[in-house]
């Protein structure tokens, strides 16, 4: 190696050098986590941690894409979880799940509709067994009448082990209300609709609940806004904090129906507080339960093709097969193709005499009348120029020969001055004839 390549390499090396040292005492590496957010599979099932929770556990899971995906029922073995709206649902639809429920299924439904409110819409599910959901209130929702004690203790049975849950209502003061006093909250119109509320609230009702073979009750955060009345007693157990009643479950033929007042327990955001994982664990293995677990993840409505599909798809059969029979009628004939008739055409003559009766009329006849004889002139003399040598009476005779024209008509043309309208037309018509024959 010459001492020139040796020049030229340090002149590459040394500033590489130099700008690494740089680079490693000005900077460090260090790793640093970034809150981005749920990624889209969360944003589109807000039940996706509970769904690998109890995939973790051994359980099968089922993910239903909407109310309208909910075709075929699970076995009886099962628990099918519904926390979203069910509007869309049908009287046939819920008899079905009603009927499903009374040969074994666990039904866990959310409703999002409050029992007073004007426009409610039936229930076709918890009506019949008399709850009725209730926004919360500072004073005591149970009536007293004629002095009637009423007893606070609500027993229930959780897995066999029987528990109290001791609720302390106030005496109802006959003192009117206070107009200051906080009134019913009111829920983000665009939340409710959409199936759940779009923000939790401040304060969680926390909820104890006793469980066979566990030392300390489960603890559950709720909504307090709401709670259940259980206008019929039908409720074999439940929830209780204090506002209320937030989890009711009650028996319905050889299955049961547990009714919850809000879905924050069973979200990704909320899986984790409290005991609520523990708690939809042992909730979906009571009574040695082990069938799978079905969960509808949104109010997702399907498209019109695909219900037309599944429920019309012999009438779209039908309609396909008349469309394919009309084309085939349409692009057969019997006997050969009619001639077309003729399209009517005026003569040519028509046409001049219209277009002489414009120029006469816009006074350019005696004009256009010497231009066309210039040019048939100059036809002549160009094609005939054999006529030009001839005596001015034969040469008019020998053009009214070749135009089929008489002397006279042909004179007129080439000298005369027309003085009419009929005259000029009639005039321009014989130079053109003269001028095709040449």
């Amino acid at each position: 190696m010459n001492r020139e390549t040796l020049r030229s390499a340090a002149f590459v090396l040394v500033p590489l050098a130099l700008l690494a040292g740089f680079f490693g005492a000005c900077f460090e590496r260090r790793t640093e986590e970034v809150e981005v957010g749920f990624s889209r599979e969360a944003r589109e099932n807000p039940y996706l941690a509970l769904e690998r929770l109890l995939r973790r556990m051994g359980r099968d899971v089922v993910v239903v894409d909407g109310l309208g995906s909910l075709g075929a029922l699970p076995p009886t073995n099962a628990t099918l979880m519904i926390p979203t709206r069910r509007d869309t649902l049908s009287k046939e639809r819920s008899a079905a799940l009603l009927d499903w429920t009374g040969r074994g299924g666990h039904l866990m439904v959310v409703t999002y509709t409050m029992w007073d409110e004007e426009d409610r819409r039936p229930d076709g599910i918890l009506d019949r067994f008399g709850l009725q959901q209730h926004w919360a209130r500072d004073e005591d929702e149970d009536e007293v009448e004629d002095g009637d004690v009423v007893d606070a203790d609500e027993s229930f049975d959780a897995g066999g082990e029987t528990g109290t849950a001791e609720v302390s209502p106030e005496e109802e003061s006959e003192a009117p209300r206070d107009p200051a006093a906080p009134q019913e909250p009111e829920l983000d119109g665009l939340a409710t609709f959409f199936g759940g509320f779009s923000n939790p609230p401040m304060e969680w009702d926390v909820t104890e609940v006793p469980w066979e073979g566990r030392d300390a009750p489960l603890l559950l955060h709720f909504d307090p806004r709401f709670h259940w009345i259980d206008a019929d007693e039908r409720a074999r157990w439940g929830a209780f904090g204090s506002t209320g009643a937030h989890l009711l479950s009650l028996d319905h033929g050889a299955g049961w129906i547990t009714a919850l007042t809000d879905d924050w327990l069973l979200r990704s955001d909320e899986i984790e507080a409290a005991d609520h994982a523990e708690f939809l664990v042992r909730l979906v293995g009571l009574d040695d339960r082990d069938g799978p677990v079905w969960i509808v993840v949104s109010t997702r409505w399907p498209g019109l093709w695909s219900q037309a599909t599944k429920y019309a798809a012999p009438a779209l059969l039908s309609l396909a097969a008349l469309g394919i029979a009309w084309l085939w009628r349409a692009s057969r004939r019997f006997g050969p193709i009619a001639p077309a008739p003729p399209s009517e055409r005026r003569r040519w003559i028509e046409h001049l005499e219209a277009v002489g009766r414009y120029h006469w009329r816009e006074g350019r006849g005696r004009a256009l009348v010497r231009g066309t004889r210039q040019r048939v002139e100059h036809e002549l003399a160009r094609r005939r120029p054999q006529l030009s040598r001839l005596a001015p009476g034969e040469r008019v005779v020998r053009i009214a020969e070749l135009a089929d024209l008489s002397p006279t008509d042909v004179l007129s043309a080439l000298e005369s001055d027309p003085a009419a309208r009929d005259e000029f037309t009639t005039t321009i018509a014989n130079l053109e004839r003269i001028r095709a024959s040449l």
